[in-house]
């Protein structure tokens, strides 16, 4: 039975990795498929052979899936780890690899200018907030169904020109009083989540989403109760 793709990744904290390796590059066919894979694992940073198999090959055997993913490893599209264990295995870990930069700088989604830095991880501590925030991400769309239209990773908002040199207006004129800091200021959500308004409603909402795991909110939650 497969391991829910949103409990896995609540259990590896401190753990050491496994690194996929490869003696050489082994070229395989793209398929329009294969590079949709690509460019999410390169906009959600992390993914699982879990979340991706539940991604792309929904309620199909894991097989077909995992053999396409190691194709895409041993092309150099991807780069793998995965947490050691000393009984059973763990899922991998994708992340983008060289091949897959190029493959997504040819498809136009990478600029061309742009230069490929791999993300060197030496503790899947340091990977367990994107892999946690993609893990309710994906637990969420299996609720909202079709109701999501869009998922964005992380993203830099910039806040217009015009709201540098004046009050800021909002709907129905409303405005902002009383911040710490009147400046706008740029915000950079851990994902962008376009989700359909109910039946009766046109149109969609975008929810700015913010993983913390250090639960200073919690803490200053309770702060605010007492």
């Amino acid at each position: 039975m497969r391991v829910d793709s949103y409990t896995e990744v609540h259990r590896y904290d401190g753990a050491v990795l496994d690194r996929g390796k490869r003696d050489q590059l082994v070229p395989c066919a793209v398929r329009a498929r294969d590079v949709s894979i690509v460019r999410d694992v390169w906009r959600y940073k992390f993914l699982t052979s879990s979340q991706l198999l539940e991604l792309w090959w929904p309620g199909r055997p894991p097989q077909a899936g995992s053999r396409r993913l190691l194709k895409l490893h041993r092309a150099g599209y991807l780069d793998r780890f995965r947490p050691i264990s000393r009984h059973g295995s763990y899922a991998w870990t994708y992340q983008l690899g060289a091949e897959g930069h190029r493959l997504l700088q040819r498809a136009g989604t990478i600029a061309p200018g742009a230069r490929f830095a791999r993300r060197e991880i030496y503790d899947y501590g340091h990977v367990l907030h994107d892999l946690q925030l993609n893990a309710w991400v994906i637990a969420y769309r299996r609720t909202l169904g079709r109701a999501l239209l869009a998922w964005e990773g992380e993203t830099d908002i910039h806040p217009p020109a015009h709201a540098r040199r004046d009050q800021l207006r909002l709907d129905d004129d409303w405005s902002a009083e009383g911040l710490a800091h009147r400046d706008p200021r740029p915000l950079r959500p851990d994902a962008m989540l376009d989700i359909a308004r109910g039946d009766s409603e046109q149109g969609s909402r975008l929810f700015l989403i913010e993983h913390d795991r250090t639960r200073r909110i919690d803490k200053n939650y309770d702060k605010l109760r007492r």
